[in-house]
């Protein structure tokens, strides 16, 4: 049976892939509408001009094309190292792991000659666990700073909509282990504790305290685990329609440059294109406030539904 608390973080991890999702989709749509109105104002400055003007812009675009994909294989990497760091990160907290971690010295807290040793080891069993939780942090902020700065380049040389990845905050987790340090020398300086059978008392301790701990880690791997399926989605999803635009462009562009007369239908259409576009964006905005409980719930068979089944 899964417990309270899990079930909470079962949830909020839910709720965030799904908000993630929505946000995924959104970008999708920012980013054909930023396209629309960028070929729009080109094709208004080129409107009566020669097939000439056309040939110009296919060239210029597919230039951007070509740069374009070589910083893709780029991000192709950073996938892969992202991959893989995080495989590490997640096996340092696989069963077999936290068995391990969660027995060291064991032996010694259950055959200890005295009470106070036997209390000493307990603390720094505790004080082992904080150890192994801040290193973990500290090594999935080494994978969330190469996924901000993956972000944080795309922005800068393509204009990608600012966007931060999903959020990750394994902060939480150290402090509740660090905040438990306390909880077990408060177990061994309880006077009811102390004048119990040892036996008993060790048992009591794992099946409480060390249980919590393993608990905590579980919800790290947890959260960590979804993050990481999550992590570069959004920039993925931008990149690919980044890349259907490109070559979308560069096709009309062609059609124009073999016949310019065509440029005012384009225009007709891409203005159509863009009311479409403009109503999914306040759709979108409309479910991402649902799910952040800003507004009422989205009732079945709207076209908020519709959208939200496709996120």
């Amino acid at each position: 049976e899964i417990i309270p608390a899990k079930q909470e973080i079962m949830r909020v991890a839910v709720q965030r892939e799904t908000g993630s999702r929505v946000d995924a989709s959104r970008l999708a749509v920012d980013s054909q509408l930023e396209a629309t109105k960028t070929e729009l104002a080109e094709l208004a400055t080129m409107s009566g001009k020669s097939r000439g003007m056309a040939q110009i812009m296919v060239a210029r675009l597919e230039v951007d094309r070509k740069n374009y994909h070589a910083t893709v294989q780029t991000f192709r990497a950073t996938v892969n190292t992202v991959t893989n760091q995080g495989a590490t990160l997640v096996k340092q907290l696989d069963d077999d792991r936290l068995d391990d971690i969660l027995n060291k010295d064991r032996k010694y807290i259950e055959d200890a000659w005295t009470t106070a040793g036997m209390w000493k080891s307990m603390q720094m069993l505790f004080q082992h666990f904080t150890g192994v939780s801040a290193k973990i942090l500290n090594f999935s902020n080494q994978i969330k700073s190469l996924v901000d700065a993956t972000y944080a380049h795309f922005h800068e040389k393509f204009g990608f909509a600012r966007l931060a990845p999903p959020v990750l905050n394994l902060e939480k987790h150290t402090l509740t282990m660090t905040g438990m340090q306390e909880q077990a020398r408060a177990f061994c300086h309880d006077p009811v504790n102390m004048a119990k059978y040892k036996n008993f008392l060790v048992k009591r301790f794992y099946e409480s305290l060390v249980a919590e701990a393993r608990q905590i880690f579980e919800m790290t791997r947890l959260d960590a685990e979804t993050w990481l399926k999550s992590s570069l989605s959004p920039l993925s999803l931008q990149i690919k329609e980044h890349e259907k635009v490109l070559a979308k462009r560069i096709e009309n562009f062609k059609k124009i440059r073999d016949n310019i007369s065509s440029v005012e239908d384009r225009i007709k259409q891409l203005e159509k294109q863009q009311i479409t576009l403009d109503d999914q964006a306040k759709v979108l905005t409309r479910i991402k406030r649902s799910l952040d409980g800003e507004t009422h719930a989205i009732k079945p068979g709207t076209p908020e539904t519709a959208v939200a089944e496709l996120a």
